[in-house]
């Protein structure tokens, strides 16, 4: 292959690349590109080889002119305002995608509108009018994705048009509707009827700012970086590897005969399921960015792997603005206390309240069976032994109820206010935020 640059001098390998337009176009002359498509400049900036490559060529396959670059630097030389779009992935070799954004934007507010991140991780905050395309992608989604920006930078550079969305995620396996959230109890312990358990005693809580919080704020930072580790990982391996089988596959397919094409679509089907899994690890193990989390999805997010159905969350009793470095430690008490009152593998429903009373923090949790005409949930003795005993290593009071169908705890926590819990506070958004 020629590598050639912009300008079409020959280069080296490495130093940014226009791909040769060998590929017939339309291949095998059973597609047309969309019309906005053809001849159109895109740069592509990927430092996956088989990822850039095959973007280049499925974009090329559709009409358009295409070059690409495997850092930063060589985009650069690329002048890569000059592109009708710049398609780039977030998380480069030792470069981060949105730095390249962020410069076209300076010098042009206009040019986040032609820019489309890809990327095989959550983003968090991004500029206006920057649209996304999550990995692995398929072709009709890369070449829909590519299309939109091109629509939103023509309405840019005209008459003001409306915010750009991102582009639609991967679809996820529906979500069972959650139960309502109850209202906090006015006092008193949690009831529920008749309870198994007997009479809970009760544990005294530890001072505010008691060690037993201050570890579990350190843990949630250990938790963070494991994580982002894990999601990185996940993304730098099989999501670039799935993205770029995918788009060969659906290359290929353009040039089989027919008979083929039936086998390739079979491949693409599993593809897609890999992927799709791929895509569901990555948003579980992506790790919260605390900073700018509120109570209540932090608490959702922290305990979405208990349960079947997400947890409902009720934080209104929570005062505003909330503590950021209060965030971790709540979901964490959350999570471990909801853990203890799991029913083992007995489908059931979670819901939690949060809020403020007196310098304490108070959580009302509850767990009922799924099947209202199933069988009782399985050992609420131990179940109530096991959460006592996480409340008093939480320095908390715990009360509990547990009958047959429906268990409730009511546990009060000294508020965060330790040095792990100040220093979770004063840390800087991207040391606690995701993977770019």
């Amino acid at each position: 292959m020629t590598l050639r640059s912009a300008g079409g001098s020959q280069l080296p390998p490495g130093d940014g690349r226009r791909l040769p337009g060998a590929d017939p176009w339309p291949p095998g002359g059973d597609s047309a590109a969309p019309a906005g498509l053809v001849g159109r400049r895109i740069l592509v900036v990927d430092d996956h080889p088989r990822v850039q490559a095959m973007t280049g060529r499925a974009l090329q396959a559709h009409g358009c002119v295409v070059d690409t670059a495997g850092t930063l630097a060589e985009a650069r030389r690329l002048d890569p305002g000059g592109y009708d779009v710049v398609v780039v992935d977030a998380r480069l070799d030792g470069d981060d995608g949105m730095d390249l954004v962020g410069e076209l934007a300076a010098a042009d507010p206009a040019a986040a509108s032609r820019c489309l991140i890809i990327t095989g991780a959550s983003l968090g905050i991004l500029p206006g009018g920057v649209a996304v395309l999550a990995k692995p992608f398929e072709m009709a989604e890369l070449v829909s994705a590519v299309s939109g920006v091109l629509t939103r930078a023509t309405q840019a550079s005209g008459p003001p048009g409306p915010p750009a969305p991102h582009a639609p995620p991967r679809p996820r396996p529906p979500a069972a509707a959650p139960m309502a959230a109850a209202s906090p109890p006015a006092s008193g312990p949690a009831t529920s009827g008749p309870a198994t358990s007997g009479p809970a005693p009760t544990h005294p809580a530890g001072p505010a700012g008691s060690r037993p919080l201050d570890v579990l704020a350190m843990t949630s930072l250990c938790r963070a970086s494991e994580q982002a580790g894990l999601a990185g990982f996940l993304h730098d391996q099989l999501v670039q590897d799935l993205a770029a089988a995918s788009l060969e596959l659906e290359l290929l397919r353009r040039a089989v005969p027919a008979e083929a094409a039936g086998r390739i679509d079979t491949a693409l089907g599993l593809l897609r399921s890999v992927s799709q899994a791929a895509r569901q690890l990555i948003d579980d193990y992506e790790p919260m960015p605390w900073a700018a989390a509120q109570l209540a999805a932090a608490v959702t997010r922290r305990t979405r792997w208990l349960f079947a159905e997400p947890v409902t969350v009720d934080d209104s009793g929570w005062p505003v603005p909330v503590d950021p470095g209060e965030v971790p430690v709540i979901a964490g008490a959350a999570e471990l206390l909801l853990y203890c009152l799991r029913p083992g593998d007995q489908p059931a429903r979670a819901r939690v309240t949060v809020w403020a009373q007196d310098g304490s923090a108070l959580l009302d949790l509850a767990v009922t069976a799924s099947d209202a005409g199933g069988p009782p949930m399985s050992d609420p003795h131990a179940a109530r032994e096991l959460l006592l005993a996480a409340a008093a290593a939480l320095g908390a009071v715990a009360e509990t109820a547990l009958g047959a169908m429906h268990w409730r705890a009511a546990v009060r926590l000294p508020r965060p206010a330790g040095e792990a819990a100040g220093w979770l506070r004063d840390q800087p958004g991207q040391l606690l935020g995701g993977v770019p």
